[in-house]
């Protein structure tokens, strides 16, 4: 029970019920002893969180959430990561269509196809590096450094 809350605690969304996941007999019996219920629940059952806050309280004097990352670790956010994330791609689109290099070389609209149609594996965390070596010179035409490592040399 303490895994799957701790993950639903860690999507970032509200989260005000938890599932009891498939147990063992010893789990489940557990679980009784912890809510006070005269039978074991049967896998599937819900808990309110406020519920499962305040009989962890009980037994060990402590918040749940306290408790949650001792055992496993600290709670995150996973929308609040992915929104981190698709603001930084998106100040580094911005940032990359707006370079010098891409605007003197009328780039642009290759930029929108690229963004487009994604970039394959970690090219993206090293789009600006890519973009900056270019500039020092290739071997081929201007840039091609560049469309090479974002297209994998197709």
């Amino acid at each position: 029970m303490g895994g799957s809350t701790h993950r639903r605690r860690s999507t970032g969304a509200s989260v005000t019920r938890v599932r009891v996941p498939a147990m063992d007999r010893t789990q489940q019996e557990a679980i009784a002893d912890l809510f006070g219920l005269a039978a074991r629940p049967a896998p599937g059952t819900s808990f309110r969180l406020a519920d499962v806050n305040l009989a962890v309280r009980e037994l060990t004097g402590r918040p749940l959430e306290v408790v949650l990352v001792e055992l496993f670790g600290p709670i995150g956010d996973a929308r609040a990561a992915r929104a981190s994330a698709a603001d930084e791609r998106a100040a580094l689109w911005a940032w990359f269509s707006a370079h010098p290099v891409v605007r003197a070389r009328e780039l642009e609209d290759w930029i929108a196809d690229v963004r487009a149609a994604g970039i394959r594996g970690s090219a993206e965390a090293t789009l600006r590096e890519d973009l900056v070596a270019s500039q020092r010179g290739s071997a081929g035409p201007p840039g091609s450094a560049l469309a090479d490592g974002l297209s994998g040399g197709l």
